[in-house]
């Protein structure tokens, strides 16, 4: 007998249930985590690099920018925390700025595509420990207990918090102040609001 606490749903259960659930809403919608298997992820990656995609291009500009600052504001010897991470680009640049860090960990639902950029993260940071967690970002998870609690800092760049609902980023905001700790910080990237015709070319 299965007891209902052991019962996991299967990735096209999940995927079923995610479709009838989205689709029967008034205003239809679908969880943007069933982009991001490895192939998705790889087109991501070629999309921030249109001309049309602004964000990734002037967000990376902000970051090379206010580098120094953000580490200051971050502090030393950070846990970095990184949801949605994806290739690592803008990681890259706040990794170099920061004073000795502890750890970095990459946190991506796409668990090949994060193998890989593990990889190369660790051929340009080779003393940083770094422990990866696949998982989807927008559902509750756990941060290992071996992971430490003081001077973790969150890094949710893009503006990925934009895509998310009222109550989904309620719910994430309160995720990340568990994860991070009421002594933690954060760094969170946000869009301005943006004429209509610059979204659809994006």
């Amino acid at each position: 007998m299965m007891l209902a606490a052991d019962y996991r749903l299967t990735q096209p259960e999940l995927f079923r249930q995610d479709v009838l659930a989205g689709l029967s809403m008034p205003r239809k919608t679908l969880p943007c985590r069933w982009l991001y298997d490895e192939r998705g992820s790889e087109l991501f990656e070629q999309i921030t690099h249109l001309t049309e995609y602004y964000p990734t291009r002037v967000e990376t500009g902000i970051l090379r920018s206010n580098a120094n600052d953000i580490a200051g504001f971050i502090g030393k010897g950070a846990s970095l925390i990184e949801y949605g991470a994806g290739a690592g680009i803008k990681t890259e640049i706040l990794i170099a700025a920061l004073e000795a860090p502890r750890l970095y960990v990459p946190v991506d639902i796409s668990g090949d595509f994060l193998d890989q950029a593990v990889i190369s993260l660790r051929h340009r940071f080779p003393t940083l420990r770094i422990w990866p967690i696949v998982a989807d970002f927008t559902e509750d998870f756990e941060i290992p207990a071996g992971i430490p609690m003081r001077a973790r800092s969150a890094f949710f760049p893009g503006s990925t918090v934009g895509n998310l609902d009222h109550a989904e980023t309620t719910s994430f905001l309160r995720r990340l102040h568990r994860h991070v700790g009421a002594r933690g910080t954060a760094v969170i990237g946000a869009d301005l609001t943006r004429d209509r015709r610059i979204l659809l070319a994006a």
